[in-house]
């Protein structure tokens, strides 16, 4: 629905969008999926993995944020900062009670720890300025499905800066509510306009192209879309290395060795692996392997996160 405003209202007109979603990690534009998201364990909890439109770094949502989405006409992007367009969401988190500032690149800290970030992305004269704002997240999740090794895959992707967080709540000493915030937040953005519904922009079935592109698994986890990685792993049954070429964002190349036991060939592993994508697609592809086809000592979903990185 983002994007369907950003590429779909009339001309001079801008807008802001309040939403929350369901357990989920979003990846910025340029980031590597495997890279920034523990995917199985992702896929163990049903969180989503989805990329949005803008850079920046990976981010953890569940209904304990409020995420804002600002689309404003905009003809050169050089001449609005992030500070400037994040004053607003200081301004609004300070009425909660909170002692915050901006800092850093495009983040909100309370006592040294971050509580809210954002990004931008540009196109035909409309900026799109959105971030997230954690309320009540629960912070226990987080460093269970982000990544925090740095250059495990360099690969040309950017990878996220890891920082300590904290929710509104925590710092404000209260519980403070989505409704709460959000009307905070209109205020402090000046936003008096009215109310509209999305299908006044345009149809539906924009809607739906928009859908199933951000659910096609090439958007997702396609990104960079070439890249070539050795790493290792000692698991009980011996050390498992694995050599792996991408290409458009599938396993065009992979290779195993190390000192493990396998009582199939580990070739034919390999024969079944390439042409997938490292999404968990593949770790249920590789539950299907039979006994004795995994190496020895490694559980499928071992062997996938290995692979994954």
């Amino acid at each position: 629905m983002e994007e369907l405003l950003f590429s779909s209202l009339p001309e001079e007109t801008e807008a802001l969008l309040l939403w929350r979603n369901g357990p989920s990690v979003i990846l910025g534009r340029y980031q590597n999926a495997a890279a920034e998201v523990d995917l199985a364990e992702a896929e163990e909890r049903n969180v989503r993995v989805a990329r949005r439109l803008s850079g920046g770094g990976a981010v953890y949502h569940d209904l304990g944020n409020l995420n804002y989405s600002l689309i404003l006409c905009c003809d050169d992007p050089d001449s609005v900062s992030l500070a400037e367009l994040t004053q607003p969401a200081v301004r609004a988190c300070r009425r909660m009670g909170a002692d915050v500032s901006f800092g850093g690149r495009n983040d909100i800290y309370a006592d040294g720890k971050k509580l809210s970030g954002s990004a931008q992305a540009f196109r035909d004269s409309r900026l799109l300025h959105h971030g997230c704002v954690m309320l009540s997240t629960d912070l226990s999740v987080i460093p269970k499905l982000l990544r925090t090794k740095p250059g495990k895959i360099l690969a040309g992707a950017e990878p996220s800066a890891v920082s300590p967080v904290t929710t509104l709540s925590l710092a404000a000493g209260r519980p403070v509510s989505a409704g709460e915030f959000a009307d905070a937040l209109i205020e402090e953005f000046g936003r008096k306009g009215e109310r509209r519904s999305l299908p006044e922009f345009c149809g539906e079935d924009r809607l739906d192209a928009l859908q199933a592109r951000y659910e096609d698994p090439r958007w997702t986890f396609g990104y960079p879309p070439s890249y070539e990685e050795t790493r290792e792993e000692r698991f009980p049954g011996g050390l498992v290395r694995v050599h792996l070429r991408m290409e458009e964002g599938v396993i065009a190349e992979i290779a195993l060795s190390g000192d493990f036991f396998c009582t199939g060939d580990p070739e034919d592993l390999c024969m079944l692996i390439r042409g997938h994508g490292i999404d968990t697609d593949l770790l249920r592809l590789l539950q299907t392997v039979p006994e004795g086809g995994i190496i020895h000592g490694v559980t499928p979903s071992e062997l996938y996160r290995l692979i994954a990185g």
